[in-house]
């Protein structure tokens, strides 16, 4: 069943700043179809991919970008597949005698995938390291989006200050676990 591929893996290491003026970006594929749709059901889109970068600064205006892909049929006798699911964008501060970490103008997404069958994909998830925050944000997709599970397999060893889930993202906090 065709569908979208994932947004694969980018890895950067500066030993000083990024600059980003541009676009860093993993995104899942998404699935068209057109005319001619092969079966009587789609696959999804692809999901986002992993984004890690590592640097004592970041500045600019550019964008972070790791979403799901989505899903566009147009042929009424087939059942499309669900968004894509949104990747994993990670920040990390190497020297933490840096205070001014992150411009503001920089756009980090991780959002989930549309469909027009189904339901749009989970939100991925941002995790800016010297802060300790987590960022779970779908865009203001669909109401029937996926729901994003904790990224962590033993969440006593998440030290987070923030989680923040918003614009429609659903988030599932192991529920054994204590929130302080």
């Amino acid at each position: 069943v065709p569908g979208g591929r994932g947004g694969g893996i980018i890895k950067l290491f500066a030993s000083k700043q990024v600059q980003l003026n541009g676009s860093i970006s993993a995104n899942g594929e998404s699935y068209v179809c057109n005319r001619g749709c092969p079966t009587f059901s789609t696959g999804g889109g692809g999901a986002g991919g992993s984004i890690s970068i590592s640097a004592q600064q970041f500045l600019g205006a550019g964008n972070i970008c790791s979403s799901g892909g989505s899903v566009q049929v147009a042929c009424s006798s087939t059942i499309s597949g669900g968004g894509g699911a949104g990747g994993r964008v990670f920040l990390r501060n190497h020297d933490s005698d840096v205070i001014d970490l992150i411009s503001l103008e920089l756009n980090i997404s991780a959002f989930g995938g549309s469909s027009d069958g189904c339901g749009a994909g989970g939100a991925g998830t941002i995790f800016i390291e010297f802060n300790q925050t987590l960022i779970v944000d779908n865009g203001f997709a669909s109401f029937w989006s996926a729901i994003t599970p904790f990224p962590y397999q033993d969440s006593s060893h998440a030290n987070l200050t923030d989680i923040i889930v918003r614009r429609r993202a659903s988030f599932l906090f192991p529920v054994a676990d204590a929130i302080s």
